[in-house]
């Protein structure tokens, strides 16, 4: 299904020097403004500027902290999204209120990209993010839409997003477990994490934070320690903003794990295969292979 999109465009990674430019040459490029991109979470922002180099200013727009579930958007954050050359959204009903800044500009949403590759596969969750297969394509389109706006770098764009497509695809081969039995498990106190689990041959028993009745939390207790007793499992991961949270801790005690925190938004990452590897590691440990 083809998608027409009308993007405004959005952190940043090292490139060979040799692709950017000629060494003993001026570049032309060095006088042109970058580029305005605005994601409405981080790990698109880390995304966005690792293919655009020193062609884009991006801006992130649900700050460090912050559970985008929650989010209530400020005036001056709507107005960032009006400027932008590309906005980048993450679909699935999560940031919705982005749209209010966006006006007549038709935002870049990963959604749309991952059904219009895989029909049947990204039919429900909103955590496309931590997909290296809805990432591969997100990747693409970025370039792709970097291109409309500078063509005098679009091979530079096309580079950086086969390069990180790359990246992201060995160390799912790398790391995926090879047994063809039952998936092993990792728990976590809030679902984010299934949709990269599950390319890793992991399965996530999660959601603890979404339990609005007890009867329903009893549930998923239940589950859960029948799986820590057969796998082994000792801890729960956790995402930063849940770190402080009574019930979370409540949680840990009951299952008699230890919280370990993950960083859902790569707030701590550099850029974004950084933040792809400390996810992968984080799940491998969860799951009882490190």
């Amino acid at each position: 299904m083809p998608i027409n999109l009308i993007l405004l465009l959005c952190i940043p990674f090292v490139v060979d020097e040799s692709i950017a430019a000629e060494p003993d040459l001026p570049n032309p490029l060095k006088a042109l403004s970058p580029l305005k991109v605005v994601a409405s979470l981080h790990p698109y922002a880390l995304l966005a500027a690792e293919i655009g180099g020193e062609s884009v200013v991006v801006t992130t727009l649900v700050g460090e902290g912050l559970d985008p579930h929650d989010v209530e958007p400020t005036p001056s954050m709507l107005r960032r999204g009006a400027d932008a050359d590309l906005i980048i959204l993450n679909g699935g009903g999560l940031d919705n209120w982005a749209r209010r800044g966006a006006r007549e500009k038709k935002p870049l949403i990963a959604e749309e990209i991952a059904i219009a590759h895989h029909s049947g596969d990204f039919t429900s969750g909103v955590s496309w993010w931590l997909d290296p297969e809805v990432v591969v394509f997100l990747a693409e389109e970025i370039s792709e839409r970097l291109c409309l706006l500078r063509g005098s770098s679009c091979e530079i764009f096309r580079v950086r997003a086969e390069s990180l497509s790359g990246a992201l695809r060995e160390s799912v081969a790398k790391f995926k477990r090879a047994d063809s039995g039952e998936p092993r498990h990792i728990l976590s106190f809030h679902q984010v994490f299934g949709r990269i689990a599950s390319r890793l041959g992991y399965q996530e028993i999660g959601g603890f934070a979404e339990c609005e009745t007890k009867a329903r939390t009893w549930g998923m207790l239940r589950e859960a320690r029948q799986v820590i007793e057969r796998e082994g499992l000792t801890v729960m991961l956790v995402e930063p903003f849940h770190q402080k949270s009574d019930d979370m801790m409540q949680v840990a005690r009951e299952l008699a794990v230890t919280p370990l925190s993950l960083d859902s938004m790569g707030w701590r990452s550099e850029n974004y295969r950084v933040f792809f590897s400390d996810i992968v590691a984080g799940l491998r440990r969860a799951g009882g292979s490190l």
